[in-house]
């Protein structure tokens, strides 16, 4: 048996205190203390991709769908290399697990990844993304830490694998970034390494306050690979 975790329909005021300063003033600024929690969450996003520190800009459709109560996501993108060449990505997490699925044309596939480290970065990823659907902050599966007026360390535990990211906000209540260590894939190894998220744009989606626009970098040892660029272009919340 896995676990299985409902979410109340509105934060409970009791569940929001618990939580430190700088993660209620984000939840009270986004305004999601204001509506129920959604059960899902769908959105469009574009951007731009690359594959190098130095490789070229690709561009980016994809679709993702998250659901809140028995954290999931799907994420379906298309990304275009050239005007005739393109592959499509698949990466989900369910029941704690993780699948990154890679093909080009959409037919012939290059990366079919899964195991332990696909799991653990797929939690991470679900723990950062939680910034678009801020009521699952205070769910039995999250903990939080306060690490300063403006630093919260949040702990996910979800089917067995463990993981944490920093989240760090502005003074007005806006998250501004999320860090965390994750696996990064280096030909058939990995190793973990600082991956950073910073926000640069916000925007309003279902009257929610949520990040709109920013960045995908691991910080490497030698320097900065940025290789994700993304921007929200709608947002639907299922009740």
């Amino acid at each position: 048996m896995g676990n299985t975790v409902a979410l109340n329909p509105v934060i409970a005021d009791k569940k929001v205190e618990q939580l430190p300063k700088c993660v209620q003033q984000w939840l009270a600024k986004s305004g999601a203390l204001e509506k129920p929690a959604p059960r899902s969450v769908s959105l469009l996003q574009s951007g731009l991709m690359r594959t190098s520190p130095r490789g070229k800009w690709m561009k980016v459709s994809a679709q993702q769908y998250f659901d809140i109560e028995r954290p999931a996501f799907l994420w379906n993108a298309n990304v275009r290399m050239s005007p005739f060449i393109w592959f499509t990505g698949r990466d989900s997490y369910e029941h704690g697990k993780g699948h990154m699925l890679i093909k080009l044309f959409s037919l012939l596939p290059i990366v079919n990844a899964r195991g332990y480290k696909i799991d653990q970065g797929s939690l991470l990823r679900y723990l950062g993304e939680m910034c678009w659907f801020p009521a699952a902050a205070k769910s039995k599966y999250i903990h939080w830490e306060a690490l300063g007026p403006n630093q919260a360390k949040a702990t996910m535990i979800y089917w067995g694998v463990q993981g944490e990211g920093v989240f760090n906000f502005d003074e007005s209540g806006r998250i501004t970034s999320f860090s965390a260590h994750r696996y990064m894939a280096k030909g058939k190894r990995s190793s973990l390494e600082h991956w950073h998220i910073p926000i640069t744009e916000w925007k309003r989606f279902n009257g929610v306050l949520v990040p709109s626009k920013g960045e995908v970098t691991w910080k490497l040892r030698h320097e900065d690979f940025s290789y994700f660029k993304w921007e929200i272009i709608d947002m639907t919340y299922q009740y």
